[in-house]
């Protein structure tokens, strides 16, 4: 309420009287404007229009309501014309009632008969429109009386209580006063003589809003008195507590409000809490405030998200609210709010780097620590737990590694062999634990490092038409022989690091390469199975490695025969006797031939060489044994030295074949008496013949012994032919 008043008695309709005084007091002088120092009932005035009351011995002073300002009219109750009027009204008026001049400090008595019927029976203050106590007090429109809330310091007058005039019974001083409410007598001093009312101590409205009296007259109506305390902006808006924590999930959608504690002003109306701020805090504008005002007068308070929250952003603000009300100037009220953004699991995993590589031995031992994998999570909490794994279904199906889930460090697991797998590509996944996980996965690239644990393999590859050892010995020098390939499980470039020698053979085989990757086994001299058919060759071959590993091949090569050989006879001429009485059948000589090589081309067979003459076939050979019989009777007188030709042929191709001679000796039996070609030889022999010159020749068959039976024949000699051919001798040379 802004005023103060006093309620006396009740009145249905100020009459005319009541008017007249009023306007007389308003009109009758124009205002001069003065300014009230202290003492006594004045007041003094400050530049912002605002009251100081004097000291306390001082009165409640009124004031026009629309007149607010240091300046006011001047004092018109001393007016010769305003008394008068004044005096006249209460000698015609039989009750009193007290009226406000608004340019002076204290009560009028106004006697009460110009007023109408009496409400209740009692008289009530009658106050003009725009009447003030004090400079915020006025007259309500009920008719009641109020005082300043503060600033009223002990002794303020509030007002004057006064009988009625001319009323019956009389309603004037002296006053039993009545308290209604034990603070009457603590906070205000009543003077029943006079009827003034003084503050004891300083009014607090936010403490005690209005007191209660009655003041009882000696005689007449009854006087209740309520006085109302105004109120001043002398209370900053408060929060209740001066630090909140909230949560927001990270989440949360924007608008979405959180009530506040609100601030409480203690002071009403203008003065209560009006409007929030947020002065410090609000990093990029990510909340703003909102409010409204309940029935019961509070202003709530709702702390909206403006912006989208992001906790790996920022995780945590401090904001400073503050409250104000409507003075002027303002009064405010501040309250910390922290809120705190919780952790969604809206972020994977992510690895420090998208690949790794790394090298081991591949001697190392179980356990031994390939490298460390590192991912990391913006959330918080099990959100940012990672744990880590090996995707087994997409790499290291044979778990030749293993992973600590929780520090992502990889070793080995399993003995690790170069020659069988010299990189490893591992698929590592890192997997956080919220509720619902997200991951990540990187890659790893292992490279096994080879260690000189494995001797060269060799590998040799024949070159014959069924792929055996061997080689023919009509091979021409420089003819491959073999194919050698070596290959070390410890270098991934094969032959390349690795020296191959070649020994044996004695020097007919040699070894050649054109790029050091390839070798090649060829012959280097002539071969001749006959003289050797078996070399043993020994190829080595060495790596680079520390200590080098070497490995060895022994090849046992064959020599292939080719048929370079014709049979070969024991004797070249065979000598044989045979009876010429002998039957068919007869074995007359075994000939022998043999065939230095092999096989098919070892293989004879044995003919007889047709005879010139061809009525000799008295004789046969067996082809296989080479045993020569008799065919048919052999005839001594026919051919007594028949002379046969075995012929021996390999079974080779081109076949290759040799012959021997046969001399054989038929013995005669004396089956026939010696017959000369002739019976009479008739020959002439010139007288100078020299001595020894043949002058006749007889060719007789058979072992003969020829004498001459004519006696006295000295010159003529016989010589006799002893050899078992029929052949000429000397004397038939020189026949």
């Amino acid at each position: 309420m802004n005023g103060r008043h006093f309620k006396l008695a009740a009145l249905q309709q100020p009459p005319i009287a009541v008017y007249l005084c009023v306007l007389a007091s308003v009109c009758v002088l124009p205002p001069v404007h003065e300014t009230e120092t202290g003492g006594g009932r004045g007041a003094q005035r400050n530049a912002g229009g605002g009251s100081t009351l004097a000291a306390p011995s001082r009165l409640v002073h009124l004031k026009n309501s629309r007149n607010r300002v240091a300046s006011r009219p001047r004092n018109l109750a001393s007016h010769p014309v305003v008394l008068l009027l004044l005096l006249l009204l209460l000698l015609c008026t039989p009750d009193g009632i007290i009226v406000c001049d608004p340019s002076r400090d204290f009560w009028l008595v106004v006697p009460l008969g110009l007023a109408d019927t009496r409400r209740n029976g009692s008289a009530t203050v009658y106050r003009p429109a725009g009447c003030a106590i004090d400079d915020h007090a006025f007259v309500d429109s009920n008719g009641r009386g109020a005082v300043p809330r503060q600033p009223s310091p002990a002794g303020h007058r509030g007002s004057r209580t006064h009988p009625k005039p001319r009323a019956s019974p009389d309603s004037g001083p002296p006053y039993l006063i009545v308290p209604v409410g034990a603070a009457v007598d603590t906070d205000l001093s009543i003077d029943s003589t006079t009827g003034e009312i003084r503050t004891k101590v300083p009014l607090d409205r936010e403490t005690r809003s209005s007191y209660s009296l009655v003041a009882i007259p000696m005689s007449g109506d009854n006087v209740k008195v309520v006085i109302k305390v105004l109120d001043e902006n002398d209370n900053a808006p408060t929060f209740p507590s001066p630090l909140v924590n909230i949560e927001f999930p990270e989440n949360t959608p924007k608008d979405v409000k959180r009530t506040l504690p609100p601030a409480r002003d203690l002071d009403l109306d203008i003065y209560n809490t009006q409007r929030y701020n947020i002065i410090s805090g609000n990093i990029n504008n990510t909340f703003r405030l909102s409010s409204h005002r309940e029935r019961d007068g509070v202003l709530y308070l709702d702390l909206q998200i403006n912006g989208f929250l992001d906790r790996e952003t920022c995780e945590f603000y401090s904001l400073v609210i503050e409250a104000l009300d409507g003075g002027t100037p303002p009064l405010k009220g501040e309250m910390t709010v922290n809120i705190t953004i919780q952790d969604v699991n809206d972020n994977p995993p992510i690895f420090n780097q998208s690949r790794y590589f790394a090298s081991i031995q591949e001697n190392s031992t179980v356990g031994t620590v390939v490298l460390q994998v590192i991912a990391t999570d913006a959330d918080a909490g099990d959100n940012a737990q990672i744990e880590y794994s090996i995707n087994r279904r997409q790499s290291d199906k044979d778990m030749l590694f293993r992973i600590d889930s929780n520090t992502g460090v990889i070793s080995v697991n399993k003995p690790l062999d170069f020659e069988t797998k010299e990189l490893h590509e591992l698929v590592i996944v890192a997997k956080d634990q919220g509720l619902q996980p997200l991951e990540a996965t990187t890659f790893v690239s292992i490279k096994v490092i080879d260690v000189n644990d494995n001797q060269p393999t060799i590998k040799v590859i024949f070159l014959s038409d069924d792929a055996t050892p061997k080689i023919s010995e009509s091979a021409q020098p420089g003819e491959f022989v073999a194919r050698i390939s070596v290959h070390d499980p410890d270098s991934k470039t094969d032959y390349s690091n690795i020296n191959v020698t070649l020994s044996g053979g004695d020097g007919h085989f040699g070894l050649t390469t054109r790029d050091n990757i390839i070798y090649l086994v060829i012959v280097s001299l002539p071969l001749d199975r006959e003289m050797q058919p078996n070399y043993t060759l020994n190829v080595v071959a060495t790596d680079t490695g520390t200590p080098p590993l070497h490995a060895s091949r022994t090849i046992n090569l064959q020599v292939t025969d080719v048929n370079d050989n014709a049979p070969e006879f024991e004797h070249d001429v065979y000598e044989a006797n045979v009876m010429e009485v002998s039957d068919p059948g007869t074995s007359v000589v075994q000939v022998l031939a043999t065939d230095k090589d092999e096989g098919n081309n070892s293989v004879i067979t044995y003919s007889l060489l047709e005879p010139a003459n061809n009525n000799i076939n008295w004789f046969q050979i067996d082809s296989r044994s080479g045993l020569v019989t008799t065919r048919a009777h052999v005839d001594c007188e026919t051919e007594p030295l028949p002379r046969l030709v075995v012929v021996a042929t390999d079974n080779g191709f081109p076949p290759l074949s040799s012959t021997a001679t046969v001399l054989v000796t038929i013995h005669d039996v004396n089956d026939n008496e010696p017959i000369f070609d002739q019976s009479f030889y008739n020959v002439s022999v010139p007288e100078n013949e020299t001595q020894g010159r043949c002058i006749l020749k007889e060719r007789l068959s058979g072992t003969l012994t020829y004498s001459i039976t004519n006696p006295g024949i000295d010159d003529l000699k016989v010589m006799t032919h002893e050899q078992k051919l029929l052949t000429r001798d000397v004397h038939e040379d020189k026949c």
